[in-house]
């Protein structure tokens, strides 16, 4: 038995479109036990996405990029995030959409890029699927010092020494990356 032969869509509402789409739906689902369960569910629609993690294999780093996110700000997160480039599919296809925010968030112009794994971000409530690139930046189109001096991207902890107390981020008045541990101090 499939998921479809077990639920019954009884009704669909949205109550918002104004930046994204936010229905509400009840429907009935079979239980392991046969019997029908009537349910109510909001759904939060903003479209799938694409995420990338650049990579330094020789260096042992990863490029991530710092950006405010407004949900994190009101549920008391008082700074940006650290995250990795991301961005909306607007109906292209991932790796079309994961060049662009690529080189908007880090400064990199990507050549080969490979998939890695979809997953849904949070499938109680929002139906985002997002789709994970990868891509070893030591072979990235492009000058690598001047994607370090791209205003959001920085590199991360060094994965040798493990130390996220040696993560050093520049001022706001530099926007020069120091280097991210004692690891890069030493080559």
């Amino acid at each position: 038995m499939t998921v479809s032969d077990r639920i019954r869509i009884k009704d669909v509402r949205v109550l918002s479109d104004n930046h994204y789409v936010l229905k509400t739906t009840t429907f009935e689902w079979r239980r392991a036990n046969g019997k029908w369960q009537t349910q109510h569910r909001e759904t939060y629609d903003r479209g799938n996405g694409a995420t990338l993690l650049p990579y330094n294999l020789a260096r042992r780093t990863v490029v991530l990029v710092r950006q405010f996110r407004y949900p994190a700000y009101v549920n008391g997160h008082d700074d940006l995030l650290i995250e990795a480039a991301a961005g909306l599919l607007d109906d292209e296809s991932p790796e079309v959409r994961i060049r662009a925010e690529a080189e908007e968030e880090t400064g990199y112009r990507l050549g080969e890029i490979r998939k890695v794994f979809e997953a849904f971000m949070s499938p109680g409530s929002i139906t985002e699927k997002l789709i994970s690139l990868s891509r070893n930046t030591s072979r990235a189109c492009g000058s690598a010092a001047a994607a370090a001096s791209h205003p959001r991207a920085r590199t991360s902890k060094c994965w040798n020494c493990r130390s996220t107390r040696r993560l050093q981020w520049p001022t706001a008045a530099s926007r020069t990356p120091r280097p991210s541990c004692c690891c890069s101090m030493r080559r």
